[in-house]
């Protein structure tokens, strides 16, 4: 329990590593949802009935879709089916087989002539995502919604999709500030509905986002809706950074542990401290050395588990790169109490990597180490001073990439259902984006 002696109060890391694992903040999030969204007359029943279902530490896919061509939002509709198994509801049918089951429903639609008020669609949305399908599989809903007011009165009667997507043909602008003409033309249909996408933007949510046709569009929409946000608990985040020699691991772990403040925790380091320091551990790893053996697993991860269990790693979060090289130390992490919460894996061929690696130079004043492929802006008594590492010789180079790659294969099989991958031969910038969104955000909900 928490020391009240000592202020500020702090939870103590076995608890926090437990709620972290468990997710359960995420749990009591969605128990919120579900209460405040059904708001129903026996809270407490509502939630035994959430806690008995199935995927209730998952998040469903809840997806509306909006086009100007309802058939490519259909056909976008069904290539989510595939992905995620979600029932995928048009709006036609929708307002149709609700009406047709509920006499009150179809009442309402007769008495207003057959116009689906924003009102009377949103009520009617609402009673199909809440059965039982719906809520087990998630749902993916065409052709909603068409204005603000429809998307304002879904999210009154508790309809909250976690994606929103629109597919424009016109560019989704805010108007000039002059006097209002409807759009003419050829395209004034696809410009009109343009117009309503801007006017319902700031009532979807973060996410939510304008899709434009074109070469892509598919591969674009499925990795959005992969996407979930901010993550919102209070997470300490433990970063695993994988890839062979030369795929950039050092670099994006330290734009990582100077953005978030984080360890910085490089296995190669960890042993050199403890040969340096003569500890028990480093003169094992000694005699193995001096011997021509490859320390044991257990004895490198003897090392990482007591630099991960310090003080700073637990209440700042660290990134580890270096080790698992192999599905032996994978395993052997995956079952130690230091485990990552997130897995990011800098993929890059071999012929790249070997490029990357014969093209790097160290200065031996400073240690500084540089690729000569970069635009480097250095003095020119350094340039003079820059050494190829013998470890960087093209002959040997070569050899290890590949066999490491074949290594590292193993312990991402192992890792596989938390594994980010990253692709590697973007520029440090792209590659640092993509690394800072993976970070930040909620782990994808569905397998790419």
């Amino acid at each position: 329990m928490t020391d009240h002696t000592q202020r500020p109060l702090k939870i103590p890391q076995k608890y926090v590593d437990y709620l972290d694992r468990h997710h359960v903040h995420h749990l009591i999030e969605r128990m919120y949802e579900e209460v405040l969204t059904a708001m129903p007359s026996d809270p407490l029943a509502c939630l035994v009935d959430f806690l008995r279902r199935e995927n209730r530490n998952s998040e469903v896919p809840r997806i509306l879709i909006n086009s100007y061509d309802q058939d490519e939002a259909m056909n976008l509709a069904m290539d989510l089916n595939i992905q995620t198994d979600a029932m995928v509801l048009s709006r036609h049918e929708t307002v149709y087989g609700v009406t047709e089951s509920h006499a009150d429903l179809k009442e309402r639609l007769q008495d207003s002539g057959g116009n689906v008020t924003p009102k009377l669609l949103a009520e009617i949305v609402a009673r199909r995502v809440k059965q039982d399908d719906c809520l087990r599989d998630g749902w993916i809903l065409t052709g909603v919604p068409q204005c603000r007011d429809e998307m304002l009165q879904l999210q009154m009667a508790g309809v909250l999709p976690s994606h929103v997507v629109f597919i424009s043909e016109a560019a989704v602008k805010r108007p000039e500030p002059a006097r209002f003409q409807l759009p003419r033309g050829a395209d004034a249909e696809a410009k009109q509905f343009a117009r309503r996408v801007r006017g319902m933007l700031a009532d979807c949510g973060p996410l939510a986002r304008v899709f434009y046709r074109g070469e892509g569009l598919r591969n674009q929409v499925l990795q959005f809706v992969h996407s979930r946000g901010r993550e919102n608990a209070p997470l300490v985040l433990r970063v695993l950074l994988l890839g062979v020699p030369g795929s950039g691991r050092r670099t994006q772990a330290a734009r990582i542990a100077a953005k978030h403040s984080l360890i910085n925790v490089r296995c190669g380091d960890l042993v050199r401290a403890a040969i340096r320091a003569g500890t028990a551990e480093g003169l094992a790893i000694t005699d193995f050395l001096a011997s021509n053996m490859t320390p044991p697993e257990e004895l490198i991860l003897s090392l990482v588990r007591q630099r991960l269990s310090e003080d700073d790693c637990r209440s700042q979060g660290w990134v580890l790169h270096g080790f698992p090289r192999d599905s032996a130390q994978a395993e052997h992490l995956s079952e130690s109490d230091v485990f990552p919460n997130r897995v990011i894996y800098l993929n890059v061929p071999e012929k790249v990597a070997v490029a990357r690696l014969t093209s790097r130079r160290y200065e031996p004043a400073s240690g500084l180490v540089v690729t000569l492929t970069e635009d480097l802006h250095l003095p020119v008594e350094v340039r003079h001073r820059l050494r190829r590492h013998p470890d960087d010789d093209p002959r040997r180079v070569g050899v290890t990439v590949a066999r490491r790659q074949a290594e590292l294969q193993g312990a991402l099989a192992l890792l596989e259902q938390d594994v980010q991958e990253v692709d590697g031969t973007m520029t440090q910038l792209e590659i640092a984006e993509v690394v800072e969104k993976i970070t930040v955000d909620k782990l994808p909900k569905f397998p790419e």
